[in-house]
């Protein structure tokens, strides 16, 4: 029994948390499943089926550095080859601007900048 061929795997959405990639296109790919793992784990932490478009990783760190590993499985047969990706997860901000501008005059303007955090709020003129 020989591995499958490795699969055609591009990087998809990426979110604080969560990404996906995107398997379409590998129809003629001899495989049952798909195996992703992470650079640093040896088991699969993401399966799908023969017919799935995209795959769903979560659990990630927000703003770490990711190396994936996309496989097909054929028969309980790893591909020897692998696609890799190499990606980041968006850090999470914890402040929100709020601009608000009065005219006070014709050649006078008023710039209120508001920080609003998770935690306080301070407000800037």
């Amino acid at each position: 029994m020989s591995a499958s061929s490795a699969p055609y795997a591009v990087l998809g959405d990426v979110e604080t948390e969560s990404l996906t990639i995107d398997v379409t296109g590998n129809d003629e790919i001899k495989f049952n499943t798909y195996c992703v793992k992470m650079e640093t784990m040896q088991e699969c932490s993401t399966n799908g089926t023969k017919g799935t478009n995209v795959l769903n990783i979560t659990g990630l760190t927000t703003g770490t550095n990711y190396t994936f590993h996309v496989y097909t499985v054929w028969q309980g047969v790893l591909s020897e080859n692998y696609t890799s990706i190499q990606t980041f997860t968006s850090k999470r901000s914890n402040n929100i601007y709020v601009i608000h501008m009065f005219v006070m005059h014709m050649y006078l303007v008023n710039i209120l900048c508001t920080s609003v955090s998770l935690s306080k709020e301070k407000t800037y003129r």
